[in-house]
């Protein structure tokens, strides 16, 4: 069988003006600049992941600490409010009323006894029960609201509440009318 290799074939494939061709030398620096390049993305996104890890756990700490914040906030307003209350109503057992010119009556629905007489929850001194024995001491202007001092507490009341001798304001809606003696 003859040969098929021509005599023009080394110059047509190998001399100076062949066309570039790749080879084993040129796969091998492609194939470690691709592994390098690969490398330096797996660590760069590894870096990253990281990065983002370190955040959320910051911003996690921070969220923490904010609603540690509020939460000690609300506690300490929440026991400020009832040092407030406790006060009022020590004031409230402390200061001279007028004297009674109504009459007596009961509580029949029960609410919350106040300083002054408006809905408000800075000025609740604490909680009147169905049953308890109040005596009028004054009324607003248009008798929505009554000054009273709790007489006696009732028999049966479902939780704590007002003790005898406080004042306070109550809405008439929770009151029977007054009684005179």
């Amino acid at each position: 069988m003859p040969s098929k290799i021509r005599n023009s074939d080394w110059e047509e494939l190998f001399g100076p003006r062949a066309p570039k061709r790749g080879g084993p030398l040129n796969v091998l620096v492609n194939l470690i600049v691709t592994i390098v390049v690969l490398c330096l993305l797996g660590v760069g996104w590894s870096y990253l992941m990281r990065f983002r890890d370190e955040r959320q756990q910051q911003a996690a700490e921070q969220a923490k600490l904010a609603w540690a914040t509020a939460y000690a906030q609300a506690t300490a307003s929440a026991m400020a409010l009832t040092a407030e209350a406790q006060a009022a109503a020590l004031t409230a057992e402390a200061q001279p009323t007028p004297e009674p010119n109504i009459g007596t009556g009961t509580v029949t629905n029960g609410g919350n006894l106040r300083r002054d007489p408006t809905v408000s929850e800075a000025n609740v001194i604490g909680l009147i029960w169905p049953g308890d024995q109040v005596l009028f001491l004054e009324k607003n202007e248009d008798a929505s609201w009554y000054h009273i001092r709790i007489v006696a507490p009732a028999a049966e009341r479902g939780g704590a509440g007002v003790a005898a001798g406080v004042d306070g304001w109550a809405s008439a809606s929770l009151l029977s009318p007054p009684t005179t003696p």
